[in-house]
């Protein structure tokens, strides 16, 4: 699953926004061990928390409304967003 990591709002690690069928949806809590094979063999998310994003959010949030923009742009490009933090020293903080 393709997904952005929103920058702003004091969020969980484990949250990231992902764009399906041009909607956007947060999903948290995602991490390997809520991934599971189900009878077929297909991959299944399980115990993940998962919401539509509003258009009322996007518009209050503008941290949000930008990890949309770039989630949706990541799920038709397959190109990722730069990583903001790419510069930053952890031992500096």
């Amino acid at each position: 699953m393709r997904g952005v990591v929103p920058v702003g709002g004091g969020l969980r690690r484990h949250l990231f926004v992902t764009s399906v069928e041009n909607e956007e949806w947060l999903v948290g809590d995602h991490h390997v061990r809520n991934i599971m094979r189900n009878s077929s063999g297909a991959p299944t998310i399980i115990d993940a928390l998962l919401g539509k994003v509003s258009a009322g959010a996007r518009r209050e949030l503008p941290w949000l409304n930008a990890a949309c923009n770039e989630a949706r742009i990541y799920r038709s490009t397959g190109m990722k967003p730069p990583d903001r933090f790419s510069a930053v020293n952890a031992d500096e903080l």
